[in-house]
């Protein structure tokens, strides 16, 4: 060979060589660890105890937070936008979340980069990194797999999953879809008893200050159970549950009304969230603007601290009462003589207190009638 081209095909070599290492950044495969550690949930919720075998409700717990995990590292495979979920759903449920779309397994890469003969300096180099960018496709893709197979191993007792374990490797030649679906098609069954379970949770009191929008997502959690389990619960009876539970409460008197009052085809669910979420609202700015005057009132009223006392004397209504049978109510120590004793003034409020609480609707509060002038 000339000497000079000899001479011009090792510094070829060399830059090709110096310029892979410059970008090792870009090419070091991920490690099971590595991918691991960027997991929006590390650990995953508890599938199953030794006493207490997997149910519905903690296979589908896992199975959201492996979602998340899967689809948390990038891959231009599939849709491009789900990153590795296709290693924890099943082919027909990625194919509608990826619309489609197609995502193969990448091939084992050879070990070293394939070089054509007469290849340019750019073609060398674009050899090089294609055949790197393929090994970190590669090992990204099965240390995913590792990564997430053995958080359902961690989180599930072995007798639950032994049935795939090899004598040989153990769970290593088992994929995560495989221990996935064995989990699903042996223990995911919604039971008629866990059905009951859910129509318990979506009958649960709701009241102030709790926001409204707890209700509506405890009846849509009961719904998506329910249709899981095969148990088709209509768009009406959710909303009478809704209703009911708010109904319950003794606070939404109008808004109810309102309600009852629309044309039974219009009462859908949406209709039903956004009519009580504005009651709601209406409500808590009602019980502000209420709490604010009373307490502005008396911050404006000048106490009388001595008999000579030049301030000038009080409003009738402040705290005479001319009419000895006139009473006032509140919710925990019920009738009473003091007019400035209410639900809402009450100083002493015991748990569970409903300010809004009157004599014509005590909202279950105390039915007691104070024979003197209850001062608490």
């Amino acid at each position: 060979m000339n000497p000079i081209i000899h001479l011009l095909t090792t510094i070829i070599s060399l830059f090709a060589l110096l310029n892979m290492t410059s970008n090792a950044a870009y090419t070091s495969p991920a490690s099971t660890g590595t991918v691991a550690s960027s997991f929006p949930h590390p650990t995953l919720t508890p599938i199953a105890t030794s006493t207490t075998e997997p149910t519905y409700s903690t296979l589908r717990i896992a199975q959201t937070q492996l979602n998340a995990n899967a689809a948390s590292v990038h891959s231009n495979a599939g849709d491009g936008i789900h990153g590795h979920i296709v290693l924890v759903l099943p082919p027909a449920e990625f194919a509608v979340l990826a619309e489609g779309a197609v995502f193969d397994a990448p091939d084992t890469p050879p070990e070293n980069p394939i070089h054509a003969a007469n290849e340019t300096t750019q073609e060398f180099n674009e050899c090089n990194h294609l055949h790197k960018a393929s090994l970190v496709t590669f090992r990204t893709y099965h240390d995913m797999d590792k990564a997430l197979r053995n958080q359902i191993i961690a989180a599930t007792p072995e007798c639950y999953i032994d049935e795939l374990s090899s004598p040989t490797l153990g769970f290593a030649g088992v994929t995560c879809l495989q221990l996935l679906t064995h989990l699903w098609t042996t223990y995911g069954e919604i039971t008629p008893a866990e059905l009951d379970e859910n129509e318990v949770r979506m009958k649960a009191p709701w009241g102030p200050p709790t926001p409204v929008e707890t209700l509506f997502t405890q009846l849509d959690k009961g719904v998506a159970f329910a249709t899981a389990g095969g148990d088709i619960t209509s768009e009406q009876n959710t909303v009478r549950l809704g209703y009911n539970n708010i109904y319950a409460t003794g606070l939404f008197t109008e808004p109810c009304r309102a309600w009852r009052a629309m044309p039974t085809a219009s009462q859908t669910l949406v209709a039903f969230k956004k009519h009580f979420k504005q009651a709601d609202k209406d409500r808590r700015l009602t019980t502000t603007v209420a709490s604010a005057g009373y307490h502005g009132a008396n911050a404006a009223v000048v106490p009388t601290t001595t008999k000579t006392s030049n301030a000038p004397p009080r409003p009738s209504t402040a705290t005479t009462n001319t009419d000895k049978s006139a009473r006032s109510y509140c919710w925990t120590h019920g009738s009473i003589k003091n007019l400035q004793h209410s639900s809402e003034t009450c100083k002493n409020k015991a748990e569970g207190h409903k300010d809004e609480a009157t004599s014509d609707n005590k909202l279950g509060g105390s039915t007691k009638v104070w024979a003197g002038r209850e001062k608490a």
